[in-house]
């Protein structure tokens, strides 16, 4: 994030404006059909000086992606050794930056379901390195031990992944917090797949 330095050079209001235009238009309109001029009058600057800070439309969804993730990683701290227990705090620490910036879940919607393929390429890249990090720092107390035999980590995130941001998409207009709710339950069946019998 750091390619983005006129931006940062602005004040930190105008960042925040900028930022929450950008996840409010792009959440709405998805990648294509958002409008800069629209990103513009909302954030209450020009289109130039929309450019002068980003570049391209392209650079500033990417921006406006890892920006975040960023914050979402910027929250993770190492959890306990129980797998169920670091996913929860994983959800909870999703919700505190949904509602830091109002239009971060419409944004993620429209991510997940946006269809230009360069775009979704660097969005992939990016994704797994996000992904990466964050695991490495909230999972790392976790007791694998507990996991039945032959059941791969690397599996057990992407399940996790799909069932979650399967009930993300399918749940556009539900607000984030009762998404986390419908969410829990349906994880919790995966427990007695996932966990040797004297853990459950």
């Amino acid at each position: 994030m750091g390619e983005c330095t006129n931006f940062y050079k602005a004040s930190l209001q105008k960042q925040e404006d900028i930022v929450n235009a950008g996840f409010q238009i792009f959440g709405k309109n998805g990648y294509q059909n958002a409008s800069m001029n629209e990103i513009a009058r909302m954030a209450g600057i020009s289109k130039p000086a929309l450019f002068y800070y980003f570049g391209t439309k392209k650079d500033f969804f990417l921006f406006l992606y890892r920006f975040a993730y960023q914050k979402i990683n910027e929250q993770v701290y190492e959890g306990g050794e129980d797998f169920f227990e670091c996913l929860w705090l994983a959800i909870d620490i999703k919700l505190k930056v949904i509602h830091a910036y109002p239009g971060f879940h419409l944004f993620l919607l429209s991510v997940l379901r946006e269809e230009n393929f360069p775009i979704l390429r660097e969005i992939q890249v990016d994704s797994y390195n996000q992904f990466k990090t964050a695991t490495s720092v909230l999972f790392k107390n976790v007791n694998w031990d507990k996991f039945r035999p032959g059941i791969d980590r690397n599996d057990v995130y992407h399940l996790i992944s799909y069932i979650s941001n399967g009930m993300i998409r399918d749940h556009p207009n539900d607000p984030p917090e009762i998404i986390m709710q419908q969410l829990k339950p349906l994880l919790m069946l995966l427990k007695p797949a996932f966990y040797r019998e004297e853990y459950l």
